[in-house]
């Protein structure tokens, strides 16, 4: 059982589910619980959310996905919930680049073929389905991620990075490729973090621990050695074989797609990334009067809210509570009392000292206290986790980031977005001089960049450089234009490119008079391995009717020991043989990678203690195998409770 989890273009855990045992769905909800209801007694993480830096949540259309789609337009509803076509479709072509990815130039012949297109659907669709199933679960249990965990999560990705900042150019310009609004981006991600946190709890669950007799039995089946001699069998590669001309024919036309010279495409490319190289260093220096200019319009972004320092007493009991407050009134050391009574041992060990929090992040408890001198004490606070008395440690009041501190960052910000404005031109004038079809000259001399000519590739020689997959040359340069030599711009993970096919030459099929010797050469070596085969088995029958390997004349190699973990043609056929009883020999059959076929004979098998490595390797493999079979039971359980419905001709119903 395999579970296969990926992010996908638009930020979405993906899920590849298959076979289980069981578990209810009642034990799984417990494990959630438990882990929500014991994170309730830590008020410290609720205050550290407080301190994040705020970073954009650009309010957007909600509905994005939904514009132009009638109500029942829909590929999958999940107890209500709604995957439209439009968004089906989306992570099918989403799918398809991946497998062209992990496949190369495997994938085109695999994508021209209709029940393998299906099977893919089918895929995706299941996916989209446990994925909501599980989403919803999620929901149904409490499990919540907060703003602040999305902006923290937004603003610590690499691809939206500058220096190690945060660059809103840069998380602008990706939501433009993806489409999304950064709302729906940030509500994307909050599924995500949400799902991730579901399946890290049923991982840690007690549940999933090994057992030792499972470990023990694993153990012994990865950590086993086999002694091993091998004979190849090759009577018959010594016979005349004839190869006749009908045989040839036969061949030639049973697997005439073999025999096809593939398509061949030209192109020429200009990559857009070089723009900047070009043109960063032609930009003018901001000027010190647009920057103040600036700083004026968006002193909010530069304003420092006033912070405040907490030291806090977390207790159990209001009664306990009211004790420990008697005592501070009476004059008692607050930092002494924090370090011996309250319960929250993160703070407790700094004296109750909290971190200085921004007035905006302040969690609304301590907010109510209205705590507005140093040194006062609060009343006693009743919350989620228990009972708080607070004392305010320190103010820092609100202020103005001095100008000449963030001078650089924004001249630097304001450049970088007169060379977006620049660029956006830039792209509009490629798109007319298409429209217009403008030579390449006339394109380059716009670009101010030298085209690249990829020279003659098939589907299966590619260059690395290229900028498009298969599948995207394959749905724009359809054979009705291939002729036409059509032009275009496009955006991918890479970056813009405009892209010029030159030339193009048709699929051929090679004539039989130019393969024929190739074609008898394989039918040959196939009958050579199917007599070698037949003779194998003979001689293995022998061996085990009692005749010895010197009677039947086998010439076999020095022993040596093999393991499971050793990447050869025959590691599946040595362990499929019975161990031998004791002073004497088991025997089997394999192939080695060029066919060849051989007589084994199996001499001992010994068991090897385990590294620490490897006991670390055995028992990571059974709990990743415990925690599969916990969540295909419950998603099982959920697609039983829940009620599925599939849209009318999107493929047939997974199950």
């Amino acid at each position: 059982m395999i579970l296969t989890i990926t992010l996908n273009y638009h930020h979405a855990i993906i899920l590849t589910l298959r076979s289980s045992p069981i578990l209810t769905v009642s034990k799984t909800t417990m494990i959630i619980k438990l882990f929500r209801d014991s994170s309730k007694k830590k008020f410290v993480q609720k205050v550290m959310l407080g301190m994040i830096i705020s970073v954009l949540l650009i309010t957007g259309m909600g509905n994005y996905m939904y514009l132009g789609l009638n109500n029942n337009d829909y590929a999958l509803i999940i107890n209500g919930h709604k995957i439209t076509r439009f968004q089906f479709e989306n992570y099918v072509a989403w799918e398809q680049n991946q497998q062209q990815k992990l496949l190369g130039n495997r994938y085109p012949e695999l994508a021209r073929d209709a029940h393998y297109i299906q099977q893919l659907r089918i895929k995706v669709l299941s996916q989209l389905r446990d994925e909501w199933l599980l989403q919803q679960y999620a929901h149904n249990l409490g499990l919540k991620i907060s703003d602040e965990q999305i902006r923290q999560v937004i603003s610590s990705q690499l691809d939206f990075q500058v220096n190690g900042h945060f660059d809103i150019i840069k998380y602008n310009n990706y939501l433009n490729v993806i489409g999304l609004t950064s709302r729906q981006y940030a509500e994307t991600m909050r599924q995500q973090l949400i799902l991730k946190q579901l399946l890290s709890v049923i991982r840690e669950s007690e549940f999933i621990l090994p057992s030792d007799k499972d470990k023990n039995v694993l153990t012994l089946l990865l950590t086993q050695q086999r002694k091993i001699r091998t004979a190849v069998v090759n009577k018959i590669a010594k016979m005349k074989l004839s190869v006749s001309n009908s045989e040839i024919r036969n061949y030639y036309y049973q697997n005439i797609s073999r025999f096809i010279a593939p398509e061949l495409f030209r192109f020429d490319y200009i990559p857009l990334a070089g723009y900047y190289k070009i043109n960063i260093s032609q930009l003018t220096p901001i000027k010190d009067s647009e920057v103040h200019h600036w700083y004026d319009l968006h002193q909010q972004d530069y304003r420092q809210s006033s912070q405040y320092k907490y030291r806090v007493i977390q207790l159990n009991s209001e009664k306990s509570a009211q004790m420990i407050l008697k005592k501070l009134k009476a004059g008692a050391d607050f930092i002494a009392m924090a370090t011996d009574f309250s319960v929250d041992p993160i703070s407790a060990q700094r004296g109750g000292e909290f971190p200085w929090m921004k007035s905006e992040y302040t969690p609304v408890e301590l907010k109510n206290a209205h705590l507005q001198q140093i040194g006062q004490i609060s009343e006693i606070i009743k919350t989620s986790v228990g009972y708080l008395i607070v004392r305010l440690e320190d103010i820092r009041p609100e202020k103005i980031i001095p100008f000449n501190k963030v001078r650089s960052g924004i001249a630097n910000q304001l450049q970088q977005k007169h060379l977006l404005e620049k660029y956006l031109i830039l792209k509009e004038k490629i798109r007319k001089a298409i429209d217009q079809q403008s030579s390449l000259k006339q394109i380059e001399k716009i670009t101010g960049i030298k085209s690249v000519d990829t020279g003659w590739f098939s589907w299966n020689t590619i260059p690395k450089s290229f900028p498009l997959n298969p599948i995207i040359v394959q749905d724009i340069f359809q054979s009705d234009h291939r002729g036409s030599n059509p032009q275009l711009f496009i955006s991918t993970d890479h970056g813009d490119y405009f892209i010029r096919l030159r030339q193009y030459r048709p699929a051929l099929l090679i004539p039989l008079r130019k393969v024929h010797n190739s074609i008898t050469l394989y039918i040959t070596r196939h009958k050579i391995e199917q007599q070698n085969q037949v003779e194998a088995e003979k001689l293995l029958s022998a061996l085990n009717d009692g005749s010895s390997e010197r009677k039947l004349n086998l010439k076999f190699t020095q022993s040596r020991w093999v393991t499971r973990h050793l990447h050869e043609s025959i590691t599946p056929a040595v362990f499929s043989i019975d161990p031998p009883k004791k002073h004497h020999v088991s025997y089997g059959i394999g192939k080695d990678r060029q066919g060849n076929v051989m007589i084994i004979a199996l001499d001992k098998v010994r068991q090897i203690m385990p590294s620490k490595e490897q006991e670390v390797a055995i028992d990571t493999i059974i709990r990743q195998v415990h925690f599969e079979a916990i969540l295909t039971a419950l998603l099982d359980t959920l697609r039983q409770n829940s009620h599925i419905r599939y849209g009318e001709g999107i493929i047939n119903v997974p199950k």
